[in-house]
């Protein structure tokens, strides 16, 4: 009998102990957000800034089970927007393949958005991402105003005329928000500044003169003029058909108001003599008497027929009639 007992005893107590076993273990993915710092940017005065590249955004799983997301979104899609891809995380493990960046052309101001990650059946985990777009500082300026001179266009060999030409010094502030004003503007004296062709014989190759103020911060300005080839009397010929005209090549057209002048000398003598005003054009025909005695023919071209002033040097040519 008392060992009969034992066995009794011994079962129940076993049976107690299994009564107070746990039956199952739920298992469950719980996801943490972390949103990335982006740091400020600011807007350059002609109104654009650097657009921050994408930022990665980190998905934590801190549960016991796998996550499988079903998207991730933010709430301020003007502001920013949701790149990347990554369906799953896997329990105590992470992933940064998602990434949020701000938009290109944002006005100046601060962006905060919520970042929302959604994942198994309607589970979601959210953080807050924040950027901020600042206005530049005023910037503060010094600078040259100049009046060009009247005359700009040239024939080489002429000097520049700086008849009409004055040079202003400037300053002003340009405001974060692209408005400027002028703080102050006065009139610089002719010893204050300087020319770099002023009195020299102009060229074919100067396509512009600069204008320099010195002082503390050196400024100079450029300004474009147009200096043409001197003129020449390439040729002068008689037409051998009608023998009374006589063709003119120039090696350029001129235009501005001119004469051309053909004379024709026989013996030493001027015999007579024909003007044409000069026209845009390379060639010009003279219509003129040349008489049985004519051995020279003589091309000039002055400014005009009352003030002798040459434009070029004469052509001679022999008389073949």
């Amino acid at each position: 009998m008392k060992k009969i007992f034992s066995f009794a005893l011994i079962f129940v107590m076993i049976s107690a102990l299994f009564i107070y076993l746990p039956l199952y273990v739920s298992a469950t993915p719980v996801l943490d957000v972390f949103t990335p710092i982006i740091f400020y940017d600011e807007i350059s005065h002609s109104g654009f800034y650097i657009r921050p590249d994408a930022a990665p955004i980190l998905i934590h799983n801190s549960g016991d089970s796998t996550a499988n997301i079903s998207s991730v979104t933010v709430s301020d899609t003007e502001a920013f927007e949701i790149g990347g891809s990554g369906s799953t995380v896997e329990a105590g493990d992470y992933i940064i393949t998602w990434t949020v960046q701000p938009k290109a052309g944002l006005k100046a101001g601060t962006y905060t958005a919520a970042v929302t990650v959604t994942y198994d059946g309607g589970a979601t985990a959210e953080a807050e991402v924040s950027f901020t777009v600042k206005l530049p500082a005023p910037v503060y300026w010094d600078g040259i105003e100049i009046v060009p001179p009247y005359k700009t266009v040239y024939t080489e060999g002429e000097i520049l005329d700086l008849t009409g030409l004055e040079v202003y010094s400037t300053s002003g502030i340009i405001y974060g928000d692209g408005t400027s004003v002028s703080t102050g503007k006065s009139k610089i004296s002719d010893t204050g500044y300087s020319v770099d062709l002023a009195g020299k014989p102009l060229t074919v190759d100067d396509k512009y003169f600069v204008v320099s103020v010195g002082g503390g911060f050196p400024m100079s300005r450029k300004f474009e003029i147009t200096v043409n080839p001197k003129l020449e009397i390439l040729s002068v010929t008689q037409n051998i058909d009608t023998y009374d005209e006589v063709k003119v090549e120039l090696n350029r057209c001129y235009e501005d108001a001119a004469a051309l002048i053909v004379a024709v000398y026989g013996g030493g003598k001027l015999l007579c003599v024909k003007s044409e005003a000069l026209t845009s054009d390379y060639t010009i025909f003279v219509n003129i008497n040349i008489p049985e005695n004519a051995d020279t023919i003589k091309a000039m071209i002055w400014k005009d027929l009352f003030a002798i002033c040459p434009l070029c040097d004469a052509f001679s040519v022999s008389h073949i009639k």
